[in-house]
């Protein structure tokens, strides 16, 4: 119940009526609203503190963070007609000629787009983020 009001709270005080220019911006926005309002306002479990001490009141019992970044690219498997060209996230992106007819796997993050065949990567190409575009790079 916690986490769903909490998500209700994210997008109805940041979300709601806020516009950005990119993934980055919405990310800058985004930082600059947890760490300002969103730790500014009452803590619910105890009205009198906010949630910015009772983080840094539990932030010494948390485990630390792990040295290695976890792995969290978004990962699909692609079927490529006989175009060569792979369709992700509603945007084309090439592939060698000799790929056609196949499932490939593509590993996005948030600025790069791999398709591999197998464990070898076959093209890497810049994230787009328009939509039906091509991402010929």
């Amino acid at each position: 119940m916690r986490a769903e009001r909490a998500i209700r709270y994210a997008r109805d005080s940041f979300f709601a009526a806020r516009s950005w220019s990119s993934v980055q911006d919405l990310n800058e926005q985004a930082n600059e609203w947890i760490t300002g309002l969103a730790a500014d306002r009452r803590w619910p479990q105890d009205r009198t503190r906010t949630v910015r001490d009772a983080f840094a009141q539990e932030g010494s019992q948390l485990l630390p963070l792990p040295n290695d970044a976890f792995p969290c690219d978004e990962r699909v498997e692609v079927a490529v007609g006989k175009t060569p060209y792979v369709r992700f996230d509603r945007n084309d992106y090439s592939v060698p000629h000799n790929h056609v007819r196949r499932t490939l796997t593509v590993l996005a993050s948030p600025s790069i787009v791999r398709v591999l065949d197998s464990n070898e990567v076959i093209a890497t190409h810049e994230r787009c983020w328009d939509g039906a575009a091509h991402g010929d790079s």
